[in-house]
């Protein structure tokens, strides 16, 4: 099945649903509507929109390690794989705090 996403421009982004549902928010949202309509997603922009079901999609058939805290380095590298800490490496602090 697929799921319908609008971002806060009002684009809206298909994805399956295996992928949708690695966002907690998401599968709330899809427990509390069904899943039939749109799911807005007012607070999301479709360029982090995408970001986010990029990471779901790799990950729809794992769950990412937690890390381990406190923290044993700076090195995001060092903590998650290799996939992970590239995805991460964004260019501004304001799109890694619109991902999280």
């Amino acid at each position: 099945m697929s799921i319908k996403l609008v971002s806060s421009e009002g684009e809206i982004l298909t994805v399956k649903e295996e992928v949708a549902i690695k966002s907690m928010l998401i599968k709330n949202m899809i427990e509390d509507t069904g899943g039939d309509d749109e799911i807005p997603l007012p607070n999301l922009r479709i360029t982090i929109l995408k970001k986010i079901m990029e990471y779901c999609e790799y990950h729809k058939n794992d769950n990412p390690a937690e890390i381990e805290k406190p923290l044993r380095t700076t090195n995001l590298a060092e903590l998650v794989d290799s996939w992970d800490a590239k995805f991460i490496d964004v260019e501004s602090m304001e799109e890694l705090f619109e991902i999280i």
